[in-house]
């Protein structure tokens, strides 16, 4: 079962800075065991960041990435990574890519980006608190 964020959240969270948005992507992300990105019939999306890299973008609830389904992305649907996948395939899959990873991209597109390494070491300390 996904995780489901009401009006009133989707607007809170989406105000916060970077660092409390990629926080609460964190810890949702390893409550639900779930990430979200966008697909469309030719596969996943990519951005780029300013310095030329390109970045996968990631959000922690399905609403959240819905939100980005315009523009260029009109013709994509979030799309559901697991948890364990991700962090058994798909991390070493964009380190070889040399993707970055963009963490929790807002209306605008702005978003924490990190290497997926650094992404997998903080999942991993917010995993190990569940015991």
């Amino acid at each position: 079962m996904s995780y489901n964020v009401n009006e009133k959240e989707l607007r809170s969270v989406l105000s916060l800075d970077f660092s409390k948005r990629y926080a609460y992507f964190i810890k949702k992300v390893c409550d639900w065991e779930e990430i979200w990105s966008l697909r469309n019939e030719d596969g996943w999306v990519v951005l780029g960041d300013s310095e030329g890299n390109e970045c996968f973008p990631v959000w922690p609830a399905k609403d959240f990435a819905a939100m980005a389904c315009q523009g260029d992305w009109k013709d994509c649907e979030p799309s559901s990574i697991p948890l364990d996948k991700w962090l058994t395939s798909w991390i070493d899959g964009l380190r070889n890519d040399q993707r970055l990873v963009a963490v929790f991209p807002n209306q605008d597109l702005k978003s924490s980006v990190v290497s997926s390494d650094q992404l997998r070491t903080d999942m991993q300390e917010e995993l190990a608190k569940y015991g």
